[in-house]
């Protein structure tokens, strides 16, 4: 059945370094532990990042999604984006 060892990583790129330099890692192991069963699983683990609001527009459009009574607070008072 062998030995795995189960890695995270927080992205694709994260991963793929890793694999450039998992030969000589593997190789080390391997030789210093006496274990020629070893395997490395490599798992990438997106995590959702919330798009940034910037502009104005983008801010007050979020407002009014969480509170829609802005609205009629704007038009009330007569503001401008």
């Amino acid at each position: 059945m062998g030995t795995n060892i189960l890695l995270e990583f927080p992205n694709e790129g994260s991963k793929e370094d890793f694999e450039n330099t998992n030969s000589d890692l593997l190789s080390y192991l391997k030789t210093n532990l006496r274990n020629y069963d070893i395997k490395i699983k490599i798992t990438v683990i997106e995590t959702y990042k919330p798009k940034v609001i910037y502009t104005n527009e983008e801010k007050y459009k979020h407002f009014k999604e969480l509170n829609p009574t802005i609205e009629l607070f704007r038009q009330t008072f007569e503001l401008d984006l």
